[in-house]
């Protein structure tokens, strides 16, 4: 039988067709054959056990107010996120509230990823206690600060003794929200 341009035209697309219809497949194992790639692991919010927090050098001193970088540093192996104002409490020695927890200062909120060993900071404000009369607050000194970080459920001692009011009922201290890189305060005034 003798194919003319026409039927070898047919016979070439049906053979076309038919390793397509093997090839296709085959291709498509082929390439689930090979190990996906790892898929990048969801960047958490920061819990105390992933963090170091501590109490950097005072500045900006007022007539009646201070100003404390505080510091939090990522000593996880993983990065994880901070954003919000944290939770701060004056505590005696046996880690019971002294006063009011910290209002909320300034700042906009801002999601900030840490990675190992980077620092973050937030402000905390101190009000001198000597301004309010003995009667409303009973100054104490406070055996350090219990730190929560921005919706942690648990806190981290910060040892700092500070003159505090041990009775609730004075806003002496405020919190800013918490900001990218370390906290250094400034020092030109």
């Amino acid at each position: 039988m003798r194919l003319n341009s026409r039927m070898a035209r047919r016979v070439g697309a049906a053979a076309i067709a038919v390793c397509a219809a093997i090839g296709v497949p085959a291709a498509a194992l082929a390439a689930t054959d090979r190990p996906a790639a790892p898929a990048q692991a969801a960047v958490t919010r920061c819990t105390v056990s992933d963090l170091d927090i501590w109490a950097g050098v005072p500045g900006n001193q007022g007539l009646e107010q201070t100003a404390l970088q505080i510091q939090i540093s990522d000593i996880s192996a993983r990065p994880c996120t901070l954003d919000g104002f944290p939770r701060v409490l004056a505590v005696n020695s046996k880690g019971r509230q002294l006063g009011d927890a910290a209002g909320k200062g300034a700042g906009k909120l801002r999601l900030i990823t840490l990675r190992y060993g980077q620092t973050a900071h937030f402000t905390l404000g101190l009000i001198d206690v000597t301004i309010f009369s003995h009667s409303s607050c009973d100054q104490v000194t406070a055996a350090g600060l219990a730190i929560w970080a921005p919706g942690d459920r648990d806190s981290q001692f910060v040892p700092l003794q500070l003159p505090v009011c041990g009775k609730r009922g004075n806003q002496y201290l405020t919190a800013s929200t918490v900001l990218n890189g370390a906290g250094v305060p400034d020092l030109a005034d």
